[in-house]
């Protein structure tokens, strides 16, 4: 594939993402986003930086600057990406730390195997991460309470898995992938799936079908685990969250979510493309389903529905990974990888462009976070920020979808 196929800027994204990095990893500037951003934010209880953290902190920096310093040797991002692990290993080591992908220490160890290079570095500390994650990891499925925070991609074990399937494969690895599958399984089934769910009001449980939050991280979650390990019972489950989706479809749209107990479906749909909560994100975990499976008619199904999403689709105010323009583009664009369709590799390649326009060089990071009721706030993280957006940049500047990609079980 060359370059086009993603974008059609050529090296303008790059040299675009390089700028917003430079923002973000700036003491000063990104500390004076983060006070902003406390002060300004619908959610400033959510706000928070850690050191550690992939989404909202250092390792999420570490994960950008390692990107960059593969793109453009030399220039001493390898050496940032080191700072920033360094400076988050005290809260990585925090035994009573949280194991979440995004703010806990399993995003953490993501970052540091990101700038190990297939493994190849920082053995030390990913043997000391090991040693102390991995025994827990593989003891706490099977222990949770119910509540979609303990399984979800963002908080809980479904977000493990984009981790546990990038590095690289131990006993110890398979040990916690396969008691992450048991509970996932657990989850996908007529009596399990109610652990996912959360009461919207009192007496009236909902689940949410996103892959962020709901059903389809754990459908894509499992979908992983189970081409890893191919096995009867995971396949059972995958094929009853498919059908779970499938039920709630209409015209290639979803709602955010369903009642647990029957109610008449409104009809209101998302309409949306994000990574988070929109029909793009359900539809590429049904994609990785039906690879899964080796079932031709739930990937069609899924590639017309993204299809559907590109012919008319909704706009999106803010240009990050999480609800965002840039995760619009990734969903895209691994879709547009996977099957060599014109129509997304053309919309991916638009959606790039489109990016890259948002630019913004006279801002505090270059790109700002819109929020639900439109406000612009100044986020320097990984997942609703700048530093996302300099990822996606970069990613778009090159000739496949990235490796971190996998992270969001994309």
């Amino acid at each position: 594939m060359s370059a086009g196929y993603l974008s059609s800027s050529g090296g303008t994204m790059q040299d675009t993402a390089s700028r917003v990095a430079r923002l973000v990893v700036d003491p000063v500037r990104r500390e004076e986003s983060l006070v902003r951003l406390v002060r300004t934010t619908l959610k400033p209880e959510i706000a928070g930086w850690s050191p550690g953290g992939l989404s909202r902190g250092g390792a999420g920096l570490a994960l950008l600057c390692s990107t960059l310093d593969e793109a453009r040797p030399g220039e001493g991002w390898d050496v940032r990406a080191h700072e920033f692990l360094a400076a988050g290993l005290d809260a990585a080591g925090l035994p009573d730390g949280p194991l979440s992908l995004f703010s806990g220490r399993v995003g953490y160890a993501a970052a540091v195997w990101a700038c190990s290079r297939g493994g190849t570095r920082y053995r030390e500390l990913t043997e000391a991460l090991d040693a102390t994650m991995l025994p827990l990891m593989r003891s706490l499925p099977g222990r949770l309470p119910s509540g979609p925070s303990y399984y979800d991609v963002v908080s809980g074990i479904s977000g493990w898995v984009g981790y546990l399937v990038v590095r690289e494969r131990t006993p110890a690895v398979d040990a916690v992938c396969s008691a992450v599958a048991g509970e996932l399984i657990r989850l996908l089934s007529p009596r399990g799936i109610g652990d996912l769910g959360y009461l919207l009001e009192p007496g009236r449980p909902v689940v949410d079908l996103g892959l962020a939050h709901g059903v389809a991280g754990v459908l894509a979650a499992l979908s992983r685990l189970h081409r890893r390990s191919p096995d009867p019972d995971s396949a059972a489950a995958v094929r009853w969250g498919v059908d779970f989706l499938m039920r709630h479809v209409r015209d290639g749209m979803w709602p955010a979510r369903v009642d647990l107990k029957y109610r008449p479906d409104d009809g209101r749909r998302s309409g949306g493309g994000s990574w988070c909560h929109g029909d793009a994100g359900i539809a590429r975990a049904l994609y990785q389903a039906g690879e899964a499976l080796d079932a031709p008619d739930i990937c069609d199904f899924a590639l017309e529905a993204v299809r559907l999403r590109c012919a008319s689709p909704v706009p999106v105010p803010s240009p990050n990974l999480c609800h965002g323009l840039a995760g619009r583009w990734l969903l895209t664009a691994a879709f547009a990888e996977d099957t060599g369709d014109a129509v997304l590799r053309s919309a991916a390649s638009s959606y790039a462009d489109e990016l890259l326009g948002r630019f913004r060089p006279q801002s505090l990071l270059g790109y700002a976070d819109v929020e639900a009721d439109g406000r612009h706030v100044d986020n320097p993280g990984l997942l609703k920020g700048a530093a996302g957006v300099a990822l996606a940049l970069l990613a778009a500047d090159g000739k496949e979808v990235p490796g971190w990609a996998r992270l969001l079980l994309v």
